[in-house]
């Protein structure tokens, strides 16, 4: 009982510093990037939960308990991938103007045209509403284990809790109650694994391991070559709208810099508690159900009180980066969808009051995405298909400076897509991931039809390397 007053309380307590949070949300810019006051703390706050969701807290205990070292070699590819972010993508936003921007796609639409626009702001939506569906998927094992509740009333209930969220406040609201679920998350998962550790021992910890978790063993019918493009998967910053989102709230690129170094350190450190947790069921239940192996670490080992503040907390963060993507997606919607459709003709005030029935369509929307897999990571696989093939490869040579043309963006787009959407419905899939050969196709369609409809005068590069400039988007190193 005491767990469930420090559960709902918690929610509750949260949701209205949200809701109070958003109320002076008056702007699209200030809905969409707040004023871009926000302290390096608060942007580690925004990305760490917004990153360390559903898919890092529950699906890879949940792998390390079924595969061991081998799964813990995979996701060494995250903090990996935040550093690759601070240092070889976070420079190239120097050269851009990026300040005048609130989404991805406003950004994109500036450098080809608003036909590219829109196609990045549907990328967007799908991207997001497949997030907010695994985070309502993982909600659903909370009340699959706790509750009884079938998987599909599970999954609405969640997709219910993040729109409700979601729907009373912008990205000020975000940033603020981020830095809440951060500060609980980073008091309750290691005290958590500390006290899983204490409880058997290290010795006896490792000795209670199956041989396999020790050593690099593939599960039965899968191969090396999937293990290998799921870590480059992990490893290639997709640069999803949510992270383009945090960039573009950013005071400059000094602290975008600063927060993706720290992030990546603790989320280096997140995954070391992550794996003890799967590692210490597995020694003490091997019986447990995989799905349900941090649940029952929770359930199982922490003692009343420190339980409901665990869960609460745990549930909060899911609740917090479900959120974040919502958001993303609904300004992606409104402002890059809708917008230039309607030839710019809806202003600050409607478009603030549609991004709200938005907000609650792809909620809905989630719940459809949340059921296309019973996999928190397999989900989201699934929906970065509409992302990563499509639109992170002509924004990684945009911030490099290649001129290319919205023909280009677009033939690209498609054929990322259709390679992607073919590798997906594929019955042999070749064994691994699809997400890297439809980038690669996206990238040869790219720069080729670029190529070939770019006019003779324009040069490939539109980045002087001897001079800077403040201008639109031929802005120079």
């Amino acid at each position: 009982m005491l767990d469930l007053f420090i559960i709902l309380s918690y929610l509750a307590v949260t949701l209205i510093l949200s809701v109070r949070a958003g109320k002076e949300t008056v702007t699209m810019t200030g809905f969409s990037v707040a004023n871009r006051n926000y302290s390096t703390l608060m942007m580690v706050a925004a990305v760490c939960t917004t990153l360390v969701a559903s898919e890092n807290v529950m699906y890879i205990s949940q792998k390390i308990f079924e595969m061991g070292l081998l799964y813990i070699a995979v996701v060494v590819a995250l903090p990996l991938n935040c550093l690759l972010v601070s240092y070889a993508v976070i420079p190239r936003f120097s050269h851009v103007a990026y300040k005048k921007y609130i989404s991805a796609g406003s950004l994109i639409g500036d450098f080809y045209d608003q036909r590219a626009r829109v196609i990045t702001g549907l990328a967007a939506t799908l991207y997001c509403m497949g997030s907010v569906g695994a985070q309502a998927c993982a909600i659903s094992y909370f009340c699959d284990y706790f509750l009884g509740l079938p998987h599909f009333t599970g999954i609405a209930l969640g997709a219910g809790m993040i729109t409700l969220y979601s729907v009373f406040g912008g990205i000020r609201s975000v940033a603020f109650t981020d830095l809440v679920q951060f500060a609980m998350l980073i008091a309750i998962i290691p005290v958590t694994a500390s006290i899983g550790a204490k409880v058997l021992g290290w010795k006896s910890l490792l000795a209670s391991l199956p041989e396999g978790h020790l050593r690099f063993h593939l599960p039965e019918g899968e191969t090396t070559l999937q293990y290998i493009s799921l870590f480059f998967i992990f490893l290639i910053p997709a640069l999803d709208p949510a992270l383009i989102q945090r960039f573009l709230m950013s005071k400059d690129t000094k602290q975008m810099g600063h927060f993706m170094k720290i992030t990546s350190l603790l989320l280096a450190i997140f995954l070391a508690f992550i794996s003890m947790i799967g590692l210490t069921v597995l020694a003490m239940a091997p019986e447990t159900a995989p799905a349900n192996v941090f649940l029952y670490f929770i359930n199982q080992l922490l003692p009343t009180g420190l339980r409901g503040f665990a869960l609460a907390g745990t549930l909060a963060v899911i609740i917090s980066a479900g959120d974040s993507f919502l958001k993303t997606g609904s300004i992606a919607l409104v402002h890059d969808v809708l917008q230039p459709l309607l030839r710019n003709r809806l202003g600050d005030g409607t478009q603030l009051k549609v991004i709200r029935y938005v907000t609650v369509g792809i909620g809905i929307g989630s719940i459809f995405a949340a059921l296309t897999s019973s996999g928190i990571m397999e989900i989201i696989l699934i929906f970065c298909n509409f992302w990563m093939p499509v639109v992170t490869i002509p924004l990684y040579l945009t911030l490099w400076g290649f001129r290319g043309t919205p023909q280009g963006f677009i033939a690209a787009s498609l054929s990322g897509l259709a390679t992607a959407v073919g590798w997906m419905i594929s019955e042999s899939r070749f064994g691994f991931e699809g997400l890297i050969p439809a980038m690669a196709v996206n990238l040869a369609i790219f720069v080729i039809v670029s190529k070939l409809t770019r006019s003779k005068e324009a040069p490939p590069f539109s980045f002087n390397l001897d001079t800077q400039t403040n201008d639109h988007h031929t802005v120079t190193p």
